[in-house]
């Protein structure tokens, strides 16, 4: 390994590893693309929602650019901790202080009104009851994908079956790179993301639900394989610069990344109106496209120089903001959604449908905040940090 690359690429904040602050903007893009993609349906029919959903439609890259990130960082931290004493015990105790604290915590209380109020109807209340063993066991992915119940979203979990692939892939993962040598890990990374390639498009072909493929960890592998070949190619100097040299173009020029986006949707619209992300045809060219372009972003925003067009957009505080609260954010907004179009249902029959968006967008936004600030930022300190200067690590949902 390159010893001039690593310091600029370290991913577990420390006394001497520095967070990379255009990655916490490139996750807040992430996460608004979600976010505009469930949320805007909010608006419904109205002019202003027409508009927004055509816009939107495709925000569900998002969750794409996610996978990506989240195998570059995990597997840096994997090949940087590699073989030192402890390190997968230290690597799983940090993955459930990341993850468990807020999901479980949201799990029971969406268990608690689904078992014991009426604050939903009948039928979400035993939908999430027929989904919940799946849920705490991380698995609901595979839940979706099973040819029945029919794909649904009771008490608004339907987002979840992205986080059980990424927690799939955290527990499997480390103990996958201790089976094969360092030197084998770029190639087996390439390895994985053709196979699960090839694997969602033979079932497709063969006829398999798109549903399916679309959720199931095997078939969505691609994106998070491509992502940990980076994380290698950022540990050798001259590939990394190779690779820095084709991410030029966005370091000095964002306004080329929109193109990109407005591309992959053009393409996603000539291949299915309705740019639904399960549909077959999108699931064979725009989600490996799109992976290719949240690649490209990511080394962009690894090596863009401080001051640099990209470096300045990335780094822009509310973005940067959102990048950090990203996994509230992604965890809680769909149960806001739910339980806001309840309120607007059951007791505010007339609430329009613009108020009805925004409370749900701000609520969202708050509870975020208030469980970055005095939930998931406790649960994330390092003891062996001083007080006071211990950060909470670079994670995506």
């Amino acid at each position: 390994m390159a010893s001039s690359v690593a310091p600029s690429l370290s991913h577990v904040p420390s006394r001497s590893a520095p967070r990379i602050p255009a990655l916490d903007g490139l996750r807040g893009v992430a996460i608004l693309l979600v976010l505009a993609n469930h949320t805007i349906a909010q608006l419904g029919d109205t002019l202003l929602g027409a508009r927004l959903i055509a816009v939107t439609r495709v925000g569900w890259l998002g969750v794409d650019l996610f996978f990506v990130l989240s195998g570059f960082l995990i597997t840096g931290i994997l090949l940087d901790g590699r073989g030192a004493p402890g390190a997968l015990r230290r690597f799983y105790a940090r993955r459930a202080r990341r993850i468990w604290p807020l999901y479980l915590l949201v799990l029971a209380i969406l268990t608690s009104i689904a078992l014991w109020t009426t604050w939903a109807a009948d039928v979400e209340r035993a939908a999430f009851r027929d989904a919940a063993p799946w849920l705490w066991t991380h698995t609901v992915n595979w839940y979706h994908a099973r040819p029945f119940p029919t794909y649904h979203n009771p008490l608004g979990i339907a987002g979840y079956w992205s986080l059980a692939v990424e927690e799939q892939f955290y527990l499997a993962w480390p103990l996958l790179l201790l089976a094969v040598r360092r030197a084998w890990v770029g190639g087996l990374c390439l390895a994985i993301a053709a196979a699960s390639l090839a694997l969602r498009s033979g079932l497709l072909v063969s006829g398999m639900s798109a549903g399916a493929t679309y959720m199931m960890t095997v078939t969505r592998l691609d994106g998070l394989a491509l992502g940990g070949w980076l994380a290698v190619c950022a540990r050798d100097a001259a590939r990394w610069a190779a690779l820095r040299s084709l991410a030029r173009p966005l370091i000095v020029s964002p306004m080329r990344g929109a193109l990109a986006f407005l591309a992959l949707a053009a393409i996603a619209w000539a291949l299915d109106p309705s740019m639904r992300a399960g549909a077959a045809p999108v699931q064979l060219i725009v989600i490996p496209a799109g992976n290719l372009v949240a690649g490209w972003a990511l080394v962009a925003a690894a090596t863009a120089p401080a001051g640099s067009p990209l470096a300045r957009r990335l780094t822009w505080a509310p973005l940067r903001w959102a990048g950090t609260v990203s996994y509230g954010l992604y965890l809680l907004h769909g149960p806001v959604l739910y339980f806001v179009d309840e309120v607007a249902t059951r007791v505010v029959l007339d609430m329009p449908r613009l108020v009805q968006f925004l409370a749900a967008l701000g609520l969202t936004a708050v509870l975020a905040a208030a469980s970055w600030r005095w939930w998931e930022g406790p649960w994330l300190r390092d003891p062996s940090v001083e007080r006071g200067r211990a950060q909470p690590q670079i994670v995506a949902p």
